[in-house]
């Protein structure tokens, strides 16, 4: 009898350990922080934590330079930061590049009145309680399609080049449980 209850507390504690062990590689973490650029919150762009084993997770930034990344496994990240996203003077890579179909804003088909872009403005302010703008009027109504150049001049922030690559920017970040603050100061 006693072989069996020893067999059967055993098995138990082996069972607790598997659980245990399983449970542990599965936990995610979540990040937030500030982003500031010459003590000025940067106003848009990405925020992008790679690791060596090739995981990334990033991060859009608020107005107030704000981000947040859930569900980030613990590890060490390098980090880069991209601002030329929402920079209105930037040229679209397909015509820099010569490649590739035209972008959204200079396709007929799909920014005419009553093309796509149209039709998806209207359902989205639909759902949004709001009227869309008539024509894709993109940018002043709340729609779908490319921001106004005077959106994107408030959301940029002109940051050095070096952030933008893991091999220059010099930031690297440990992730650990739970959920955790990181701001980063930017600098020259």
């Amino acid at each position: 009898m006693k072989l069996v209850q020893r067999a059967l507390i055993a098995s138990i504690f082996s069972a607790l350990l598997v659980f245990a062990a399983g449970c542990g590689g599965d936990k995610k973490s979540r990040v937030t922080g500030i982003i500031t650029y010459k003590n000025e919150p940067v106003k848009g762009g990405n925020i992008y934590l790679t690791n060596d084993a090739g995981g990334s997770f990033s991060s859009p930034i608020t107005m107030e330079g704000a981000y947040t990344i859930t569900d980030i496994v613990p590890g060490t990240y390098s980090v880069t930061v991209d601002t030329e996203s929402v920079n209105p003077d930037r040229k679209s890579t397909a015509a820099v590049s010569g490649r590739g179909a035209p972008s959204a804003p200079n396709n007929p088909a799909v920014n005419a009145p009553g093309g796509k872009a149209d039709t998806l403005n209207k359902e989205y302010a639909e759902r949004m309680g709001k009227s869309a703008p008539a024509g894709n009027d993109a940018g002043s109504g709340g729609g779908f399609g490319a921001p106004s150049k005077e959106d994107l001049l408030k959301r940029y922030t002109k940051i050095p080049g070096k952030y933008g690559s893991k091999a220059t920017s010099g930031l690297t970040f440990e992730v650990g449980n739970g959920t955790t603050t990181k701001d980063f100061p930017l600098a020259d």
